[in-house]
């Protein structure tokens, strides 16, 4: 007699995908075999879901068992994106395929807003994608096709982007699709429903990337909150309380939140610690890590007394590019996180160094292709960040001291060149040209060279075509006033 179990996972293109595994399996060996199914390495933005008992959704621990979540009876799980990061950061093209899979359904089944002209833009891609470049003789259905609200004009509004888009591949209407869709107002935000215990009202709570929303019942009107202003979260069985430090108060103000069930209550308090960590934190602390309890009488008595878990968030985004960029890119040189650090605080951080480099030897002999400066002579030391100060950003080329850029290459003069010694100096070159053509390229589409300026923050990181409309700037996510055209000669 077999002791697996099988479970029914719903995937985001609607179809089913069984799963057998142990009785005793954890949630995360499930979410690997499903991972694995589709060719996805960056498993840490996906989770699996279930209907709690009062039909509220509920994410699957992955670090605690699955029969003790599921209850008897339920096998069915759906599969779906927890951590909806930004576009430009993805780094495989099956992760950005399940995006737009996940994208659309929420936008057809209205859980995002659009406007109107969104609304027509991001059917027309949804068209592209599918049935490829617009054709008077094919005969689609562009009603069935729509996403928002629909009004008279609306089909022609939409069949008119879609005349725009011919010729673009199946691969960049997937691109412009999530960067469309990532100026949504809602989206990456995941939504709680709530009662207000102090007026009785029923709100929405949304758990962002970098913020905590409260709406109205109707969502028109919304409070928001950052993180550093949250001071304690807590709950206690269908009671959620949050402490926040707002700027009309000297002292922090208690929130008081009922939920349907206990579990939602929980899933709410999981769901703002895991946003903050997952988003703006390098490392997941210890303290996130080994909140949970025992299921033991005799725990105390155990080295390590936690068997569940609270929270299942074990890698911040910036560890999962660290992580997956290698496996797909080992020629290349690693995608480092940086502090938007310029040229000049660079230089200030090179002359800090207790070990700088040494000055080159000249000689009568010519000069041979450049070095990089050994790690022992780079500067050790890296700056702190404050708690609440903007998360870094991703950066395709390493600008860091650790990092071998240009700024660390130095000319030597020898007598004689060993032919390996030349050749893999030739390759450290190749690499250094592959860095630098990384960085000349747009961060949105990745195939056109840069050449607009957000202005005021002055980051030159987007083509002319993506910089189009933009209202904020990826690297910083300040709002863009103007832009400026730059030709780089």
């Amino acid at each position: 007699m077999s002791r697996d179990k099988t479970y029914a996972v719903t995937m985001l293109d609607s179809t089913q995908l069984r799963v057998a595994l142990p009785k005793k399996s954890n949630g995360q060996d499930c979410l690997d075999q499903v991972c694995r199914s589709i060719g996805v390495l960056e498993k840490e933005y996906f989770g699996l879901q279930y209907i709690g008992k009062s039909g509220e959704p509920l994410w699957l621990n992955a670090r605690n068992p699955i029969k003790e979540q599921l209850g008897k009876g339920s096998h069915l799980l759906f599969f779906k994106i927890k951590f909806f990061i930004k576009p430009h950061k993805i780094i495989q093209n099956s992760t950005r395929e399940q995006f737009y899979l996940q994208l659309k359904s929420d936008l057809f089944a209205g859980r995002l807003r659009t406007t109107l002209s969104q609304a027509a833009l991001l059917s027309a891609l949804a068209i592209q994608i599918e049935y490829g470049d617009y054709n008077p003789d094919f005969n689609i259905s562009y009603q069935d096709q729509l996403i928002g609200v629909q009004l008279p004009d609306t089909v022609s509004r939409v069949m008119s982007e879609h005349r725009e888009l011919l010729g673009v591949s199946r691969i960049i209407a997937v691109e412009r699709f999530l960067n469309e869709a990532q100026g949504l107002e809602d989206y990456g935000i995941e939504m709680h429903k709530v009662q207000n215990c102090y007026t009785h009202r029923r709100q929405t709570i949304g758990v962002g990337p970098d913020s905590i929303f409260v709406y109205s019942d109707n969502m028109e009107n919304k409070q928001r909150h950052s993180y550093s202003e949250v001071q304690f979260t807590a709950f206690h069985g269908r009671r959620f309380c949050m402490l926040l430090r707002e700027a009309n108060y000297r002292a922090p103000k208690e929130h008081r939140y009922e939920l349907v069930t206990k579990s939602a209550a929980q899933a709410l308090y999981r769901s703002i610690t895991e946003f903050h960590t997952f988003f703006r934190r390098e490392t997941v602390g210890r303290i996130v890590k080994d909140a949970g309890y025992s299921t033991s009488l005799f725990a105390t008595f155990k080295k390590n007394p936690v068997d569940r878990f609270y929270f299942d968030v074990l890698k911040t985004h910036r560890e999962v590019v660290d992580r997956v960029w290698p496996m797909l890119h080992p020629e290349l040189p690693p995608v480092l996180l940086h502090r938007r650090n310029t040229t000049g605080s660079l230089l200030r951080q090179a002359r800090r160094s207790r070990n700088p480099p040494p000055p080159p030897s000249y000689s009568e002999s010519s000069i041979v292709p450049a070095t990089i400066i050994p790690d022992s002579h780079r500067a050790q030391e890296t700056p702190t960040r404050d708690l609440h100060s903007p998360p870094p950003e991703y950066s395709e080329i390493d600008l860091s001291p650790q990092g071998g850029s240009m700024l660390n290459l130095q000319v030597s003069h020898r007598y004689s060149v060993d032919p390996a010694t030349l050749m893999s100096r030739t390759r450290t070159l190749e690499l250094e040209l592959q860095r630098l053509k990384a960085a000349m390229m747009c961060r949105v589409c990745r195939s056109n060279p840069i050449g607009v300026t957000f202005c005021p923050c002055g980051h030159t990181v987007c083509c002319i075509e993506c910089a189009t409309d933009r209202g904020e700037c990826i690297q910083c996510n300040e709002t863009v006033s103007s832009t400026q055209r730059v030709l780089l000669a």
